[in-house]
């Protein structure tokens, strides 16, 4: 997990093209739903991490097809949550720290892996529907704010 936040990091810090904490979106409604919108994939990107973390402790090589997935869905994950970072204005220290702050809580659900399920249950469906929405819902909002030109 601390590789994936490391290089979270270090991709904030090298493509912002913007100061830190000055957002790009002016409009106060468009900005809180993306400010909404980037809790919510740092919860997804924090879920992704345990799950992905849990699947390689198990060391099963039946995995590996799962863990590319994974690894897949970490790569888009850290995608949307960088733009939405730089869109909003949020520092990349405060980007990683949602994601430890999403972690910490649900590691601490689970018991080491234990309890996987109860992650599953609370956040799989949520994320699986912002991930197939995400990029829709960021194009529409990029529209109102006349980012996309």
């Amino acid at each position: 997990m601390k590789v994936f936040l490391s290089v979270l990091f270090l991709a904030l810090l090298s493509t912002a093209s913007i100061a830190a904490d000055e957002a790009m979106i002016k409009d106060a409604a468009i900005l809180k739903r993306l400010v909404n919108l980037a809790d919510d994939c740092a919860t997804c990107a924090g879920y992704n991490e345990i799950i992905t973390a849990c699947t390689q402790n198990r060391n099963n090589p039946s995995d590996a097809n799962v863990l590319a997935q994974l690894k897949s869905t970490q790569d888009f994950w850290f995608k949307r949550l960088t733009l939405l970072s730089r869109l909003v204005g949020m520092s990349p220290k405060a980007t990683v720290s949602k994601i430890i702050l999403n972690q910490n809580s649900m590691t601490a659900e689970i018991e080491d892996c234990v309890n996987l399920s109860v992650l599953i249950l609370r956040h799989g469906d949520n994320c699986k529907k912002l991930g197939n929405d995400i990029d829709n819902i960021l194009i529409k909002e990029m529209e109102k704010a006349d980012l996309t030109k």
